[in-house]
């Protein structure tokens, strides 16, 4: 297939690479407030003595505040046109003007994460896709994630596609 979005050859040469780890501590108050906000009161995350009668080490973190507790806050006026975030490792060298779009997430946990604990994220491109959609060209990536808590144990993994389409 000839190159319909028009990526820099050197996108290719980027599959496989690390970008530099980022660390965040997860927080119970950041937790809660986005729990009530999404209409997830689940006791594991307010209540610590039950949390605690369960083997837990504390409050437990909601699964799918993951990535939003590793994002970094970005002031509006400084994202991109579409409102994703600058410099968050999902930048392709891409030579026409295009849209992002999400395009999935999918994340395994292998470890429960609770208050405190501070977590590392690494991410690296795992794959490009071309394709032709019915708007035109289309690019496909793939980022997988490893998170590791403050013990250096895995505790999640992700894979997010976002999709590129050629304006």
């Amino acid at each position: 297939m000839t190159n319909p979005i028009a990526i820099s050859p050197t996108a290719w040469d980027l599959i496989g690479v690390k970008s530099p780890p980022t660390r965040a501590t997860v927080n119970a108050r950041e937790f809660q407030r986005w729990a009530v906000a999404v209409g997830d009161e689940n006791p594991l995350y307010f209540d610590e003595p039950f949390a605690r009668s369960l083997g837990l080490r504390g409050l437990v973190m909601p699964p799918m505040f993951l990535p939003i507790v590793m994002r970094t806050i970005q002031d509006l006026r400084e994202r991109r046109p579409d409102g994703t975030l600058i410099g968050e490792g999902y930048d392709l060298p891409i030579t026409v003007p295009y849209r992002r779009m999400a395009g999935g997430r999918t994340t395994t946990f292998h470890e429960t994460v609770c208050d405190g604990d501070v977590l590392t994220g690494e991410r690296q491109l795992s794959d490009l896709v071309e394709k032709s959609g019915g708007t035109g060209a289309l690019l496909i990536a793939s980022w997988t994630v490893a998170y590791a808590n403050q013990f250096g144990r895995q505790v999640a993994s992700d894979v997010e596609s976002v999709i590129f389409r050629a304006m």
